[in-house]
């Protein structure tokens, strides 16, 4: 098993985050420090449902489907890190880089194949234990298209690290 050092994971950390923001149909709002209750589509249903101003929903959350890696801050960035190192074990589980970079996700099978297994790795890391019991605590086969798509979208973000490093 190859060991990546420290800046080849931020890379892919950096990569999944942006794949991810482009991936979203609108904003995804949370809390900067992962609050719970600052989550929602918009600043404004964060400030209704928080009883809060606008101004202070728009400092304590970030939108994560606009935010670039600094704008993220020290809790989301510690997400995407452990996600990198996720997929990273992942990758490794299933053979190595090789697999992963010659995967064809356009196949549906493959699809199937490996989102299923990145969605179960993803529900077992520590910081998606919000996820456990809700909507998408559920087989990956059974997630809706949208739900799917972050799945495959961060493999894909896998294949164009994989392409970077060699």
């Amino acid at each position: 098993m190859k060991k990546y050092n420290n800046s080849e994971i931020v890379r892919l950390a950096i990569l999944a985050a942006a794949d991810y923001a482009a991936a979203c149909t609108g904003p995804t709002i949370r809390g900067l420090n992962g609050e719970k209750n600052l989550r929602g589509k918009s600043i404004e249903e964060v400030a209704a449902n928080n009883d809060i101003s606008v101004d202070e929903a728009k400092q304590l959350t970030v939108d994560l489907a606009s935010a670039s890696w600094d704008e993220l801050g020290e809790h989301w960035q510690q997400v995407n890190l452990d996600s990198a190192k996720g997929m990273i074990e992942l990758m490794e589980a299933l053979g190595g880089p090789s697999v992963i970079a010659s995967a064809d996700l356009d196949n549906p099978e493959v699809q199937l194949k490996l989102g299923t297994l990145l969605h179960a790795a993803w529900l077992q890391q520590p910081g998606n234990s919000w996820a456990l019991g809700g909507d998408l605590d559920k087989p990956y086969s059974e997630l809706p298209e949208t739900e799917q798509a972050k799945d495959l979208q961060q493999l894909r973000s896998l294949q164009k690290w994989l392409s970077e490093l060699n």
